[in-house]
């Protein structure tokens, strides 16, 4: 892992912040050459799963970018496969196929998503990783104990292989894909839309990032808690 994972606390990873105006920025970290590529699932003419006025696409673009600041914030460089309302091509193989080149370029790759299911009783998120990939699992497991932690602690959902997902076939990085919640179950639906439910989810993929990131996460992470996080957001 480019050599970030730390042999003890006699590495210094305790993160130094500087207030710029109203923004939080950091002025040292281990992590500041290490690239993560988000992708915002769908977008443009493909709207992804579809419940009522809700778009997939929409609150995938949403979690990502508020999952970008706080990567920023710690220092990774981030990159997305989009940042507006929009697909990568005109046709859907050739959009799946850009993403993933996309996230080959980079050292961490993270895609976005929503679920859905014929019964409106199904919940929770939960993460995948490619089939046969060791550290994407690793990851994969670490994000989805935060998830459970931090959004929903009667989710029993558990990290899970995948061969189906076109983004993750052929990925040597270190990639996931996050199903962030079922838009067919109408309070988890609804909680999807809420701006704080949204950073939660944001939080905790970050928080699980940082665990497998990272030999001493607890030393690096900025000792906020989640609500003041939220309010630094909107502040940059």
């Amino acid at each position: 892992m480019r050599g970030l994972k730390a042999a003890g606390a006699a590495v210094f990873l305790m993160i130094v912040v500087v207030l710029v105006g109203e923004s939080v920025r950091t002025a040292w970290s281990p992590v500041e050459e290490t690239v993560v590529v988000l992708d915002p699932g769908h977008g443009g003419w493909d709207p992804g799963k579809v419940e009522g006025d809700l778009a997939e696409k929409d609150l995938n673009l949403r979690i990502a970018k508020t999952l970008a600041l706080y990567l920023q914030t710690a220092g990774f460089e981030v990159r997305f496969t989009r940042q507006e309302d929009q697909a990568l091509a005109e046709g859907k193989k050739d959009d799946l196929s850009a993403r993933r080149d996309m996230g080959k370029q980079a050292d961490i790759f993270i895609s976005i998503h929503q679920n859905a299911y014929p019964s409106p009783e199904v919940f929770g998120a939960q993460v995948f990783y490619p089939s046969g990939q060791e550290k994407s699992q690793a990851l994969a497991e670490k994000v989805q104990q935060r998830l459970v932690e931090q959004v929903n602690p009667q989710n029993h959902r558990q990290a899970k292989a995948n061969d189906s997902y076109f983004v993750l076939k052929d990925m040597e990085q270190c990639a996931i894909l996050v199903e962030c919640g079922f838009l067919s179950n109408p309070d988890e639906s609804q909680a999807l839309t809420e701006e704080t439910y949204q950073h939660k989810i944001a939080w905790a993929i970050y928080l699980g990032l940082m665990d497998e990131w990272l030999e001493e996460p607890e030393a690096f992470i900025v000792k906020n808690s989640l609500e003041k996080c939220v309010e630094n957001q909107r502040r940059v």
